[in-house]
């Protein structure tokens, strides 16, 4: 989040200790992978202090939000799936809506985007496409003819609750 050496920051098919809000995120919000499933799965893969959080996830201090937010004001594209439960595109969208203040705070709201494709926990050529699509948009001003909502749907959560 901190290297300034990456102008466009672009995780895909990020699974369940991604970009994804672990607010929103596992089993009971409607994915296969949140905090409690990473932190029995993959307890290697992060902080020994986020295991303190497993079963109280609602107790974070911060969400993937922040880690987000911290990419501000660089170009920042979520690639995930809508078939994907372990990326959970709801728990993205969560995200994604809570690091937007920031990148609008530093009047870089268009440097923050999403593409939501029709596929499962993967890297599809239509992701390839809306990263190059979207780095020709926002590093090389070009318009490519299409946005980025953050959200797939316009049902899914737009704030995440601090």
């Amino acid at each position: 989040a901190f290297d300034t050496r990456f102008t466009l920051v672009a995780p895909t098919g990020t699974g369940g200790g991604g970009s994804g809000a672990y607010r929103f995120s596992g089993a009971g919000r409607g994915g296969k992978e949140g905090l409690d499933e990473m932190m029995r799965k993959y307890p290697n893969w992060f902080s020994p202090h986020l295991h303190e959080f497993r079963g109280h996830a609602d107790r974070l201090p911060f969400d993937q939000h922040a880690l987000i937010a911290l990419v501000a004001p660089r170009a920042f594209i979520a690639l995930e799936g809508t078939f994907d439960g372990v990326s959970l595109p709801s728990a993205v969208a969560a995200a994604l809506g809570g690091a937007r203040p920031v990148f609008a705070l530093l009047g870089v709201e268009d440097q923050l985007g999403a593409n939501f494709a029709a596929h499962s926990h993967q890297y599809a050529p239509d992701d390839w496409r809306a990263l190059l699509d979207f780095a020709d948009w926002r590093l090389r001003g070009h318009d490519c003819g299409r946005r980025f909502p953050l959200a797939p749907y316009p049902s899914a959560p737009a704030k995440i609750a601090p």
